[in-house]
């Protein structure tokens, strides 16, 4: 969720004069950016803009002060629909709809994906500020000027709780596996926790500070921007006590925080206007300038930041080019028989795109012909850059794949390969038998730009039960996984199947296993005629 800015210190922001946005229509797109980092492109959507949250479905949902909310498709183009409200913060429920915040009246409200409005009481006197999903599947919203926060249910049943007499404004959800909510005050220099049952404790904020411009979740992590009444900075709030603030002059008075790919968050920055990208440890990897301060914004699944500023939503190039996560197929009449029959020359072969992130918006092909199932062995065919490729009579006894690039507005992508299709009387293709490349660390490339990941526990109890997962990043992987654990001249091993990108194991320590430090290794052991390779990945466990 984002929240609307209105009692943030930056809500001076210019307004742009633009034509009112009518309820139910639709905005043409800007003129296509060039693929340059940091190029913005800048959508009108009728009035001052107050809150932006991505939606289930990737659009994004931006509330507007002359009572629409506004659909708006990752192209710039959106929809408007009127609420008969002043919509303030906005936030995706657990239920496909979208709530949100009244300005204007002590109610809570939720759009479907169709612009149906349903609008609750918020059971206060006084009107709601922000808005989020709590772990408990609830709406948690603030109630600033009551001096409380609220829960709403799917079905619109309200509990209110006391917030120890301070003005809490902002709300995030705590980490995963907590029972809590996390909330900040914009006029005290106060932030605190709220428990699902309603129990709230008060933090005390950094020392020197005033007030809170923003709280947000990010890698599992609570983050802030706070001002001294100087100056503003972004800070992560540790074991719920501490702080550690970072300190960079790129990010130049950060007032909002976004959610970004990777347990990343861009920021937005007051003075001078721009967006930074800084990783969960703080660094600041890219600041691109806005064209005024931003009172919200977030990474949607383009790959690129979008910004609520003036009377419109502003895209900001990040330079997220297309990866895969599901290779490209090769399809041909004869593969439906069982068993599937080779091509023979003059057999058409149709070439899937494959599945990627951040939305491409075109596909270019090459196709390969290999001597061996030794993908080393393939070369480009020449002119074969179509979707489609027939078998040539040179190709028979050989192997075929194809490479797909993905493109977007940002550039083109790393050409993902399908697996290989013997051709005539070729022999099927075998997995390689090329061991894996021994483990440097937690994480390795199987090919197509598809990573696996071990997610090992720091420590294990024996004769207690652990969760220990390998995690692809492609969906369409084949194959399995050996998990193996030893200590000393003692080993234990599994053998897991793959499956929807994932390999997991629950490991019971055996309550003679020796104490210490457990080596982990898991290795990927791919199926046949798979596009993707043999890996390794390595991790410890202490062991108690």
């Amino acid at each position: 969720m984002i929240r609307n800015g209105t009692r943030s210190a930056n809500k001076a922001i210019a307004l742009a004069a633009s034509a009112a946005l009518a309820a139910g229509s639709i905005v043409a797109t800007a003129s296509t950016a060039t693929a340059a980092p940091g190029d913005v492109t800048q959508f009108p959507l009728g009035d001052s803009t107050n809150g932006i949250a991505e939606g289930p479905a990737g659009n994004l949902w931006v509330t507007v002060e002359n009572g629409v909310i506004a659909k708006v498709a990752l192209d710039g183009t959106s929809i408007g629909y009127q609420t008969n409200t002043d919509p303030g913060a906005i936030a995706a429920g657990p239920d496909g709809y979208m709530w949100f915040t009244d300005r204007a009246r002590a109610q809570i409200g939720k759009i479907s994906p169709e612009g149906a409005v349903q609008l609750y009481s918020n059971n206060s006197t006084n009107r709601a500020e922000d808005i989020a999903l709590g772990l408990d599947g609830n709406m948690w919203f603030t109630v600033p000027d009551a001096q409380q926060v609220g829960k709403i249910t799917s079905g619109g049943a309200v509990t209110l709780y006391n917030t120890g007499g301070i003005d809490m404004d902002w709300i995030t959800p705590g980490p995963a596996g907590s029972n809590r909510v996390y909330v900040a005050s914009n006029s005290q220099n106060k932030l605190g926790i709220v428990t699902s049952d309603g129990t709230f404790s008060e933090i005390d904020g950094p020392r020197g500070g005033q007030d809170v411009f923003d709280i947000q979740l990010i890698d599992d992590q609570v983050w802030f921007t706070s001002s001294n009444g100087a100056i503003a900075s972004l800070t992560r709030l540790v074991a719920d006590s501490s702080f550690v603030q970072v300190s960079n002059a790129a990010l130049g008075n950060p007032t909002h925080i976004g959610v970004g790919a990777g347990g990343t968050m861009w920021t937005a920055n007051f003075a001078p206007a721009a967006t930074s990208h800084v990783t969960a440890g703080g660094d600041v990897v890219a600041t691109y300038p806005l064209p005024n301060p931003a009172k919200g914004l977030l990474q949607a699944k383009d790959g690129n930041v979008w910004a609520i500023i003036d009377a419109g939503v502003t895209r900001v190039l990040t330079g997220v080019v297309p990866t895969s996560s599901a290779a490209p197929a090769i399809n041909y009449p004869s593969a439906a028989i069982e068993p599937p029959v080779p091509p023979a020359a003059g057999t058409p072969m149709t070439a899937t795109n494959g599945s990627w992130n951040y939305i491409p918006t075109s596909y270019a092909y090459q196709w390969q012909a290999c001597t061996t199932t030794d993908s080393s062995t393939c070369t480009d065919i020449p002119g074969a850059t179509g979707q489609i490729y027939t078998v040539a009579t040179t190709d028979v006894g050989r192997y075929i794949r194809v490479g797909v690039t993905a493109t977007n507005l940002n550039g083109a992508s790393q050409p993902a390969y399908s697996g290989q299709v013997g051709t005539g009387n070729a022999v099927p293709p075998t997995p390689t038998p090329t061991p894996p490349q021994p483990a440097t660390g937690a994480e390795a490339a199987i090919g197509n730009g598809v990573l696996m990941e071990l997610d090992a526990p720091s420590k294990q109890k024996r004769g207690k039960r652990a969760w220990y997962e390998v995690d692809f990043s492609a969906t369409d992987v084949q194959g399995t996984v050996v998990f193996e654990f030893a200590k000393g001249s003692r080993t234990k091993t599994k053998t897991v199947t793959v499956e929807d990108g994932l390999a997991e194991y629950r490991w019971k320590t055996p309550k003679k296993w020796r104490k210490g430090r457990t080596t982990v290794t898991a290795t990927f052991v791919p199926s046949a005629g798979s596009p993707y390779s043999a890996a390794e990945v390595r991790d410890r466990v202490r062991i108690r």
